[in-house]
């Protein structure tokens, strides 16, 4: 029998997994400790496989960022069992290889010290003394969450995906040379890759542009962390804090003509999580 971690209505992705986090974990041993921090700050460390989520009505609302799927699924979760979901999650959840089920009467039917068991094939869940028939998922969405997830259930693996990306970041920054933005990506991607004297370059191209798109300038620092030049990092994040000139990206991205903030001093806030040594 599954242990059940019960939750109500409109859980969103950020009670999932905190936004905050977003650019900060990247793989599902990062994003675990985080899972529902906001929400059920005990439920990280006490999760255990085989486990079930009950939750309410449109669970994961909000954005379509995937590692609270990510963080479910390494975490052990068997299921999530909710009234309904946000058609972005349910996506996500699929292509993770996490199972969602959609039966009101069953999650309005548990209480407290319930045994409950499920047969996702047959097409039923126990609660207590009770059995609720659920829509059996199509064997296609079986085979991709006994696969492990879409991408591995096709065979792709990181490399070819990191290849595919620094391939996509070329292509458009051919097509705008001054599209700093995709230089940060693809710097990081490079990183990722193990082109480390690609992604410095690249990764020092981006820095030096003052007027970076403060995405593309923290992915670019994060770039020379992955290679291995840290100091270099930190002395980027330094002088973020210092620049004040922004672009009208950053302008843009902030909303707020009127009264713009520092937007580079903002991510380099976010750096410091990354760097504890900045104090």
């Amino acid at each position: 029998m599954s242990r059940v971690w019960r939750y109500g209505d409109d859980v969103n992705t950020d009670m999932l997994f905190p936004g905050k986090y977003t650019y900060e974990c990247n793989t599902a041993e990062e994003i675990r400790p985080h899972l529902l921090e906001d929400l059920d700050p005990g439920f990280a460390a006490a999760v255990r496989p085989g486990d079930l989520v009950f939750a309410g009505s449109n669970f994961g609302c909000g954005s379509s960022r995937e590692q609270p799927s990510v963080g479910l699924v390494s975490a052990g979760v068997a299921t999530v069992v909710a009234r309904s979901f946000a058609r972005i999650f349910y996506r996500s959840a699929i292509n993770q290889g996490l199972l969602l089920i959609e039966c009101p009467a069953a999650v309005d039917a548990w209480r407290e010290g319930d045994a409950v068991s499920f047969d996702a094939a047959a097409g039923a869940i126990t609660v207590g003394d009770a059995t609720f028939v659920i829509p059996s998922p199509p064997p296609e969405i079986l085979a991709i969450r006994d696969a492990g997830g879409l991408l591995v259930g096709l065979g792709v693996r990181e490399p070819s995906c990191v290849k595919l990306g620094i391939h996509a970041a070329e292509t458009l920054r051919a097509e705008d040379a001054h599209a700093v933005l995709w230089r940060g990506y693809h710097a990081r991607l490079l990183a990722a890759a193990g082109r480390e004297q690609a992604a410095t370059m690249e990764a020092r191209a981006v820095i030096a542009h003052h007027g970076a798109d403060p995405m593309s300038w923290m992915m670019a620092v994060d770039a020379l962390r992955v290679v291995g030049c840290h100091q270099e990092a930190l002395r980027a994040v330094r002088l973020g804090a210092r620049v004040s000139e922004l672009s009208a990206t950053a302008l843009a991205l902030l909303g707020d003509w009127d009264h713009p903030k520092p937007m580079v001093p903002m991510v380099s806030n976010r750096m410091r999580r990354r760097f504890p040594e900045l104090g």
